[in-house]
This record gives C-alpha cells, sequence and structure tokens, in this order.
C-alpha cells in the first residue's frame, strides 16, 4: 500500500510575487469578460436588389431652367437583412442614411425619405430594431425604407457630351453613428451614362424678321388717320421656332418682346417709331400676339409662355399681328419704322 500526502507550501514572509507575472494574471480575468462591454453594432445584407433605379436616356440643355427636375422615380424600396454582429450585446435600432449626391455638372440626385428631400448626407432612424445575431444564411430582421428619387439641374451644365460613370450611391442600412461606415447594405443609381448633354432646348428658325406694313394713306375722314385709336390694315407674320422634343424636364417657353413703347400706349402694346431724319409722328406700330380669332396686345419687356416642355412637335410658331396704330389727333406723315427684338427664355 501506498502512502500519499500532501504538502502545503507557504510563501516566506517578504517574498513578493513579480510583476510581470501580475500583469499575466490581471490580463486573464480581463479576458475572461470582466472588462466592459463595446456597443452593439448590425451587420446588414442588401435583400432587394442594390441598384433602386437606372436612368433612361435624358439629353439635359444649357438653357433648362436650374432646379428643374429632370427625372423621377416615387415610392422605391429599399430593403435589407440585418443582425447584430456580436451575440452579447442589447438590441440596436437600423439607421437609414442618405449619402452625398452631387454629380458634378451641374447635376445633383435627390433622396427623400419621411418627408425629408435632400442630396446631402444625413441619418434617419428607421425605428426598426435588431436583436437577432447576424449568420449569412439565416434570414435576420428586415429593415425597410421607401424614398423617392430625383436627377435635378443645380447648376449651369454643359453644352455638350455625357457623364463618364455610370453608377452613383445614393443611401445605405446600418448601424447608428459611428459604426454606419461599417458592414452597411450599400444602395445605388445606375445609368448615369445615359445622360448627355446639348447647348439649346429651341432655336430659331429666322433670327432677323421684316415685316412690311407697306404705305399707308391717313384718312383723315374715315379710318386710320381720322381718330386716335385708329389702325391700319393688319399684317399677320410668325415667329418660328425649332425644338428638340427629347430635352428632359419638366418647364414652360417664354418669349419676351423688348422695345420702347409710345408714352401713355403701354397698355396697347404701341411700339414707339424709330427715331430718324424725316420720321413720322402721330402713330406708332401696334403689336398683338395671336392670331386674327384671338389677339391680345403684346407688353413689351415681360415674357409670356408661349409652350412647355415636355413637347410633342419640334415646330412652335408664335404667331403676331402688326399695323400703325394713332396716337395723336393728327398724323404727320414720313418715315414710320419700328424695331423690337424678341429673346426666349425657359421657365
Amino acid at each position: 500500500m501506498h502512502k500519499m500526502t500532501a504538502m502545503i507550501h507557504a510563501l516566506p514572509r517578504g517574498v513578493s510575487i513579480p510583476l510581470a507575472r501580475l500583469g499575466a494574471l490581471i490580463a486573464i480575468v480581463a479576458g475572461l469578460g470582466l472588462a466592459p462591454s463595446a456597443f452593439a453594432r448590425i451587420k446588414c445584407d442588401v435583400q432587394t436588389s442594390g441598384t433602386l433605379a437606372r436612368l433612361p436616356s435624358l439629353n439635359i440643355s444649357a438653357d433648362t431652367p436650374i432646379g428643374t427636375v429632370l427625372w423621377s422615380a416615387s415610392g422605391v424600396t429599399i430593403t435589407a437583412d440585418c443582425g447584430k454582429a456580436s451575440v452579447t450585446g442589447k438590441a440596436e435600432d437600423a439607421w437609414f442614411y442618405r449619402k452625398d449626391m452631387s454629380l458634378g455638372n451641374g447635376l445633383s440626385l435627390y433622396l427623400t425619405y419621411k418627408g425629408d428631400r435632400g442630396n446631402t448626407a444625413k441619418g434617419f432612424n428607421t425605428g426598426t430594431s435588431v436583436s437577432n445575431y447576424y449568420v449569412p444564411t439565416i434570414d435576420g430582421t428586415l429593415v425597410r425604407a421607401i424614398v423617392d428619387l430625383e436627377l435635378v439641374k443645380t447648376g449651369a451644365t454643359q453644352t455638350s457630351g455625357t457623364i463618364a460613370t455610370d453608377l452613383q450611391a445614393v443611401a445605405s442600412i446600418a448601424s447608428a453613428a459611428p459604426d454606419q461606415t461599417t458592414d452597411p447594405a450599400n444602395f445605388f443609381v445606375a445609368g448615369l451614362s445615359n445622360v448627355s448633354f446639348q447647348a439649346n432646348t429651341c432655336s430659331v428658325r429666322n433670327s432677323s424678321i421684316a415685316v412690311d406694313l407697306g404705305q399707308v394713306a391717313a384718312n383723315r375722314a374715315s379710318g386710320f388717320g381720322s381718330a386716335v385709336g385708329t389702325t391700319s390694315a393688319d399684317k399677320a407674320f410668325n415667329i418660328d421656332l425649332t425644338c428638340n422634343t427629347v430635352t428632359a424636364g419638366t418647364f414652360g417657353v417664354y418669349m419676351q418682346l423688348g422695345g420702347t413703347a409710345v408714352t401713355n400706349y403701354a397698355n396697347q402694346g404701341v411700339l414707339a417709331l424709330s427715331a430718324v431724319s424725316g420720321a413720322a409722328d402721330g402713330l406708332g406700330i401696334q403689336v398683338l400676339k395671336g392670331d386674327a380669332s384671338s389677339r391680345t396686345a403684346v407688353t413689351f419687356n415681360t415674357p409670356w409662355k408661349i409652350g412647355a416642355f415636355p413637347m410633342a412637335t419640334t415646330n412652335l410658331s408664335v404667331p403676331f399681328i402688326a399695323h400703325y396704330y394713332q396716337t395723336a389727333t393728327t398724323v404727320k406723315p414720313g418715315i414710320a419704322n419700328g424695331s423690337a427684338t424678341f429673346t426666349v427664355t425657359y421657365q
């Protein structure tokens, strides 16, 4: 029979444990989980397609008004599958993040989420709590967001060319800050390379138009020359534009006639005669917009709407009527010419 004995040794008084060993013991204790736990973080995968939309072919004119919405998509659903990155830790709300979406070239994408429209980075709490552990092969917590997307002209655009890149990041679903850039589900808009630039929306077929009112006799007995407000025979003419119907955006086409009205006859659209030697007096040239069935006096230096985009036809013809208009009791014969400058703008 063997006899087993146990011996207990006590450290002699004054003997100490080396500091290096003590440090190792503390490190082991910390490794057992006694240190404070980190903030929970989530991982998210794209549940639906990461490409939210693809832009169609878009032609953008240099003269399209800044602020015009060139393309839009409403009610786009974003879905991500999320789970906690760590088995431990509390549940965490998933956040939705809008990206910076300036494209350069005078263009930007805009995203609206929960009524907040913008093109700069911003985070939103989705209110969806994620408590499950992330496992790639197992469905986790589905986080959804519904957004509206727009392509907007925000500045001057070039007169030709295209956008070189095709893809733009617009949003992500991820952890709350500061961990939003780690393991997010990212979403994009594609088709930017389908955007092309052009110089003009509409062009004028004839930039100089001569309207011949002919030689007119002033008759003191009746008709033109007999009283203030009488007119000569009508002379109809048109200003014709050719427009690119595939120009993107919804906006109005406006025309303006620049000229000097006869004093006290601006409301009647009476253009003053050119000041030349031998000029006639007591009359002006009345300019009416519209045709014989529907015409109103032009207000000089004030634009009015002549069309709108999208436009179905390439031809845009603006009708006018001109004639002499008596402005004084007596008409003095002489040269009776006048000029006005027309301008086309977009609003």
